[in-house]
Parts: C-alpha cells; sequence; structure tokens
C-alpha cells in the first residue's frame, strides 16, 4: 500500500485588509517614485524621496529599474542607486523615451535614492517618467 504525503502550508488572511501572508513570508509592494525636472552634464541630481528595497539587487527582481517612456528625446542619461549615506550600489545608462533596468549590491531592507545625470555634454534635458529600486513586487 503507498503512503501519500500530506503538504500543509500554513496561511493567514487578514481580516480587516486585503492580501495573503504566509507563515514563514510577508513581501512589502515595491517603492514606485515620480521623475519629474531637468539634468545636466554638469552634475549629478538627486530625484526627490528615498524608496525601499524588497529584493537584493543581485536578483532579477532586484534590479532598480527606470523608466523615462514619458520623457521625448534620445538623450542618454546616466543612472545611480545610493544608499541613504551616499555609498554607491549601482548604475546604468538609459535613453529618454526608454525603459531599463540594472543589477546592483543594494540589499533588501534598506532605502536608496537614484540620481540622474546627462550622460554627455549639451545643455539641460527635461526627464519625466519613474523608478524604483526594484523591478518586480
Amino acid at each position: 500500500m503507498k503512503k501519500i504525503k500530506r503538504l500543509v502550508i500554513p496561511v493567514l488572511t487578514a481580516a480587516f485588509g486585503v492580501g495573503l501572508f504566509s507563515a514563514t513570508s510577508v513581501y512589502a509592494l515595491r517603492d514606485i517614485d515620480p521623475i519629474d525636472f531637468y539634468v545636466s552634464y554638469s552634475y549629478d541630481k538627486d530625484v526627490p524621496g528615498d524608496a525601499y528595497k524588497v529584493h537584493d539587487g543581485q536578483t532579477d527582481a532586484g534590479k532598480y529599474v527606470v523608466n523615462l517612456t514619458e520623457s521625448p528625446g534620445s538623450a542618454n542619461v546616466t543612472t545611480t542607486l545610493h544608499n541613504v549615506d551616499h555609498a554607491y550600489r549601482g548604475s546604468g545608462i538609459v535613453q529618454r523615451g526608454t525603459r531599463a533596468s540594472f543589477y546592483n549590491v543594494g540589499y533588501a531592507g534598506y532605502t536608496y535614492h537614484l540620481n540622474l545625470k546627462r550622460t554627455y555634454s549639451g545643455g539641460d534635458i527635461y526627464v519625466k517618467g519613474s523608478w524604483s529600486p526594484d523591478s518586480q513586487d
């Protein structure tokens, strides 16, 4: 006679909220912050606000993502991820009008901010879109 193993997964349902939480882990929703200002080649500009990181940056879900699809034009923008002490955690280049994600050395459970700078010399350029320290929920 074959024995059948049962898999019991404890699941808690929030009584006054929406969502399911397993007994072993709880995931927060990723932060998505707006980008809406001019950047130059001369200096880095901080995107206002900080964002909480849910996943480690070495994973696909933990890539930081910059979405400049609302920005017309073709100029490249250098992006740099920093922790709250302004220590470097990763960088990448995204072209206006596109979206890109980048691996980084940021860890889950910490807060990060983003700097933007025009990649090549020229006048100031307008960038509009959003960014997140995590590419997936």
